[in-house]
């Protein structure tokens, strides 16, 4: 079979190695200079900073999939103690460590949760990760399967938790209002607002407990480094700044514009659905079309000269905004929170290789609605207002101050809006929203967080494994 994968990202590159390591013939186009998609990197006077993502779970998946091509990252995966530093906006300060009597401990010793709340809050997300994982994450998602899922396994599909919203859930099941903040961050993990997405994603909590907060030494750029070296042992061949206008059908075949004489058996997309609707129109689910975009980030990489000796940081910290509710408003309305919610990754703290001797490197993202005009001053200042309350400036001792907005994403990687995660989760229904991993027409296929099951490296990588049996079983037939 020769195939096309349109989009270098990590879902693309990860399914031609897949689909190379079973035999077919693949090539990758990607309009952008450099691979990556969204997982890209930005070096400066010594300093270095993961543009994207940058937090690795369920890191079997990757090393899985290099293992494909031959290619190992083990000696470079860290599973970090400290998953990530808290600070909340009445000057507590919580670590949430990768060993949960300790943590548990800490929250109860700052009376943000007691032992009850805290027995039954992750007996629960536990069970919804588990859920989440047997009939979400690792598998194809559609109407008919959801329906024989249901006639099959009624119980358990019915303790998924999608009458509630993560912040019904919060704050019903904790008093504390630092606890609800604790839970509510889980949904804007996948670019949604807390108020609107369904309790199930209290289940990357549970994956977090599950299987740890994991970083590769060198940057997680280092993933993107080791999917191309895998895809070239395996023969794939990858056209860079080769930007893709048109697909035609030909037949049961495919010819993309502009490109050679050749025509593909298969079409996998590894970009926006919408993008995808424009390339060849009828591909994309109709729902997909008009699903909700999820929100964007205003990025801040700063060159620290010194560290801050008070706060003093881990790799991962949060600084909680005063309200949740009303920075998701100022969100939902298209801008920024007055006094956003702002995470910071210094990931020099665990590899000093990302910054110079005696420096730190900050990637600092808040989260702003998907708009391409937003007012980038003022979602600065907001930025450095939160920072500014618990002692923390982007200015002070900085090297530079390097800003990016949704237009900057969007720009690059083809994202409507440069929205971050592509299509949200906001809503119960918004799984069966997504675009399905298979198109409308016979032969394409969508990979990578504008698809099934969604945005993030794990599910990114899932999405590649997925797509990759589905075309052999289309090819070959069921097993």
């Amino acid at each position: 079979m020769r195939i096309a994968v349109i989009g270098a990202g990590v879902g693309g590159l990860a399914c031609a190695i897949r689909l190379s390591a079973a035999g077919h013939q693949v090539e990758v186009f990607e309009a952008y200079r450099t691979p990556g998609g969204k997982l890209s990197e930005y070096r400066r006077d010594g300093f270095v900073f993961d543009l994207g993502p940058s937090l690795l779970t369920r890191p079997a998946l990757l090393v899985d999939t290099l293992a494909l091509g031959d290619v190992s990252i083990d000696d470079a995966l860290i599973r970090l103690p400290t998953i990530c530093r808290y600070f909340f906006a009445d000057g507590t300060t919580v670590d949430y460590v990768d060993n949960s009597a300790t943590t548990v401990s800490t929250l109860r010793s700052e009376a943000i949760a007691d032992g009850y709340e805290l027995d039954r809050h992750h007996r629960f997300v536990d069970r919804q990760w588990q859920l989440a994982k047997q009939f979400f994450v690792s598998r194809p998602l559609d109407l008919g399967g959801v329906a024989n899922d249901l006639a099959l396994h009624p119980m358990s599909l019915t303790r998924l938790e999608v009458r509630r919203t993560v912040a019904q859930y919060a704050a019903q099941e904790f008093r504390d209002p630092r606890a609800q903040q604790l839970t509510m961050r889980y949904a804007t993990y996948s670019g949604s607002s807390p108020f609107l997405a369904p309790g199930v994603l209290t289940s990357a909590e549970g994956l977090e407990r599950s299987e740890g907060s994991w970083y590769v030494t060198g940057g997680l750029g280092r993933i993107v480094d080791g999917l191309l070296k895998a895809a070239s042992n395996l023969g794939v061949v990858i056209h860079l700044s080769t930007p893709i206008e048109r697909v035609g059908q030909e037949g049961q075949s495919f010819r993309l514009s502009p490109g050679a004489d050749v025509t593909y058996d298969k079409i996998i997309f590894n970009c926006d659905p919408r993008v995808a609707q424009r390339l060849l129109p009828g591909a994309v689910n109709r729902r997909a079309r008009q699903a909700q975009l999820s929100t964007s980030g205003v990025v801040i990489n700063v060159g620290k000269r010194r560290p801050p000796t008070t706060p003093l940081l881990s790799h991962h910290n949060v600084f909680f905004a005063p309200s949740y509710r009303d920075e998701y408003r100022r969100i939902s309305a298209g801008g920024a929170g007055s006094s956003p919610t702002v995470y910071l990754c210094a990931s020099s703290v665990t590899d000093a290789t990302q910054a110079p001797s005696g420096g730190q490197n900050w990637f600092v993202l808040i989260n702003v609605a998907a708009n391409t005009q937003l007012n980038i001053e003022d979602a600065v200042a907001s930025c450095e207002s939160t920072l500014n309350s618990h002692n923390l400036s982007l200015y002070d001792d900085a090297a530079f101050v390097d800003i990016r907005d949704p237009a900057e994403l969007a720009h690059r990687t083809s994202t409507p809006n440069g929205a971050i995660y592509g299509t949200s989760s906001d809503g119960y229904s918004a799984a069966l929203v997504r675009q399905s991993n298979r198109g409308r027409i016979a032969g394409t296929y969508f990979v990578g967080g504008g698809a099934h099951p969604g945005g993030g490296i794990p599910l990114v990588l899932g999405s590649a494994e997925i797509v990759a049996d589905l075309v052999n079983c289309d090819t070959t037939g069921p097993a």
